[in-house]
């Protein structure tokens, strides 16, 4: 047997739990931090009592951070698909069958596209043939927003396009200019394009990575809060229940030293009024004298 044949057969000999188990890896590793994604926080292994929290920050392509409150699909499959339009009259008395065909169920992905696009530019042009004003490019840059973002959302996170989330970005961006541009010419119109398009316009916020020991402080400081919260609540508690005795025993020492402040006063008037007999004897007997 020769020596690679050899070590090749240990190799394979090798139980398949001892491949790839942490005790192969260098020490370095099992320190190693990295920062954590934008989006979500998992939970830290090495706090594993503290609990997940999340931030609101998310990517600039998600639906949530570029402003779209609608998304792309919802459109009605039964509709004719481009070009029928002007033969309606003839498809509705046709089969069942080719009325099926001629329709967007069996439209290509294109002329679905187109059909939504249309929609949008039809909400805001000024006149049928506008294609150019910059209500019209807003709802065109719209659509292809609406069209990319699914690609890019729901492919897996090791497999997504890089080239076309950054087309994405870039369409965004140009369409948060021509928004901006709108807002500065006419605001009326830009808040009545952001509502027949169904977008948002979020403004601008310096956003860096978090990292684990950020989040770790951040937990702790909320676990602390949380058990300052729940010894508070619980002395407030005992002060409760001890409330009914500490006003009875309150009362009888004010009976007591309302008591007390009668007698002395009693007292006080009594040493006064022999204070005056005193000081007659006095006066009488200088008199007398």
């Amino acid at each position: 047997m020769t020596p690679c044949s050899h070590l090749l057969s240990k190799l394979l000999s090798l139980p398949p739990k001892t491949v790839g188990s942490p005790a192969f890896a260098p020490a370095s590793r099992a320190f190693h931090v990295s920062s954590l994604r934008t989006a979500e926080i998992k939970k830290l292994n090495f706090r594993p009592e503290l609990s997940v929290i999340t931030t609101d920050v998310f990517p600039r392509w998600d639906n949530r951070a570029s402003g779209d409150r609608d998304t792309y699909g919802k459109i009605d499959k039964t509709r004719l698909r481009p070009g029928y339009d002007k033969c309606e009259e003839q498809i509705k008395n046709a089969h069942p069958d080719v009325r099926k065909l001629c329709s967007l169920e069996y439209a290509i992905n294109k002329e679905t596209k187109d059909t939504y696009k249309k929609d949008l530019l039809a909400k805001v042009q000024r006149f049928t043939s506008d294609d150019d004003s910059i209500e019209a490019r807003i709802a065109k840059i719209t659509a292809q927003v609406r069209f990319g973002q699914p690609h890019v959302v729901n492919f897996p996170v090791g497999t997504r396009d890089g080239r076309g989330r950054c087309i994405l970005n870039e369409t965004i961006n140009r369409r948060r200019k021509y928004l901006k541009r709108l807002r500065e010419w006419d605001y009326n119109k830009f808040c009545w394009v952001l509502e027949t398009l169904k977008l948002d316009f979020p403004s601008n916020q310096a956003v860096r990575k978090t990292t684990r020991k950020e989040v770790a402080e951040i937990l702790s400081v909320n676990q602390a809060m949380e058990i300052r919260r729940d010894k508070l609540k619980t002395y407030h508690e005992a002060l409760k229940a001890k409330q009914t005795e500490f006003l009875a025993r309150k009362e009888s020492e004010l009976q007591a030293v309302t008591d007390e402040e009668r007698q002395i006063q009693e007292e006080l008037e009594m040493l006064k009024s022999q204070e005056g007999q005193y000081e007659e004897k006095t006066v009488r007997l200088a008199m007398s004298s």
